[in-house]
């Protein structure tokens, strides 16, 4: 039972710890993910240290303290993602002309063929914008032959990789891009999207790789992949919405560094987790599918929605922009950037083009 405990507190001990060293390997970034199940794991260290003592209880006291301790830093990182904690973005307060716009996002998962399975979930929610990745040329075309009458405006760009990308519109899209932004097999979405009334908004679509042993080894290309966007967002002259698997956890320290350089903020704080990734299985799950939004933009409604074969759930969000005053996003995006974030966000993009 004493080594028991103690291989518990050291795994719990280095699960705590490794988050926060800024090492990319993907060793290292995988205990961004599993905040939650390491926390519960957590909690029945302490209860199994309790009920089978140590024959030292010098060393009882300590092992309980330092897994409190461990408790105590994970349940302040996640809180803000908690129902109880203060919203990031407010409810939706209708006014006379106020726009909104309900949007969902999907990973297919490429080989799974359940196309009807989604389309009916598009036709139940019925939203404006329809970001589809994972998607391929077999997505592509079931996918059109259900909706293109319904959604005149589109960007198509399917791949065989796993990274092909399709977002569907109602509202007229302009300008629109498809960026390789680090990795030339990698791309983005981004569109101007216009909501009439000579009102518009900016939306990037993004899928970057995850550290992993079967994709990179290293977070660099996706931590880049963010920073270049974000740093772009904080320049925008119109409201911006960023969606997509970012292969990032909300409450990692490169996802709350894109919201730094961005300005952007997370409509989930203060809602819930909505953990998207893995739909097959209930006991690993975290939330891997992102709105985020500038700060002229209130939300409506934010639900995960049904299963459908793949291993992500959909999610879906009604976002509303009130009548705003230009000034309002300028007073946002002028803040000063924290020194500390500038050099590791210049750093992270030297290393990424260099590679």
């Amino acid at each position: 039972m004493n080594i028991v405990s103690l291989s518990l507190s050291l795994l719990i001990l280095l699960g705590t710890v490794l988050p926060f060293l800024k090492l990319e390997h993907w060793a290292f970034r995988f205990f961004d993910f599993p905040y939650v199940q390491f926390s519960t794991i957590n909690i029945g260290a302490i209860f199994f240290i309790i009920l089978w003592p140590n024959e030292n209880p010098l060393i009882q006291v300590g092992m309980i303290c330092l897994l409190l301790l461990c408790l105590a830093i994970r349940l302040w990182i996640i809180f803000p993602y908690t129902a109880i904690a203060s919203k990031s973005v407010k409810s939706a307060k209708y006014q006379e002309n106020g726009v909104s716009v309900k949007i969902m996002a999907a990973n297919v998962l490429m080989p799974n063929k359940n196309f009807e399975a989604l389309i009916r979930i598009i036709k139940e929610e019925n939203p404006d914008l329809i970001f589809l990745l994972e998607t391929n040329t077999l997505w592509k075309e079931n996918i059109d032959k259900a909706i293109s009458a319904e959604y005149p405006y589109s960007v198509l760009h399917p791949l065989e990789n796993t990274y092909g990308l399709l977002l569907y519109s109602r509202l007229k899209l302009r300008d629109t891009k498809i960026h390789f932004r680090i990795e030339n097999d990698v791309p983005s979405i981004e569109s101007i999207i216009e909501l009439g009334n000579d009102r518009s908004i900016k939306f990037f679509g993004l899928h970057p790789k995850p550290p992993s042993p079967s994709e990179n080894k290293s977070s660099l290309e996706r931590d880049a992949e963010l920073i270049q966007v974000g740093k772009e967002v904080r320049n925008s002259e119109c409201p911006v919405l960023v969606a997509g698997d970012l292969n990032d956890v909300a409450w990692s320290h490169t996802t709350r560094l894109f919201l730094r350089l961005s300005g952007l903020k997370d409509p989930r704080k203060g809602r819930g987790f909505f953990n998207t990734f893995n739909a097959n299985y209930p006991l690993i799950r975290w939330p891997l599918d992102h709105f985020f939004l500038s700060s002229e933009f209130q939300i409506t409604q934010l639900k995960r929605l049904k299963h459908f074969g793949s291993d992500h759930f959909p999610i879906l969000a009604e976002i509303y922009l009130p009548d705003f005053s230009e000034g309002s996003k300028k007073s946002i995006t002028s803040k000063k950037l924290d020194s500390d974030d500038q050099a590791e966000a210049k750093d992270k993009l030297r290393r990424a083009i260099d590679q």
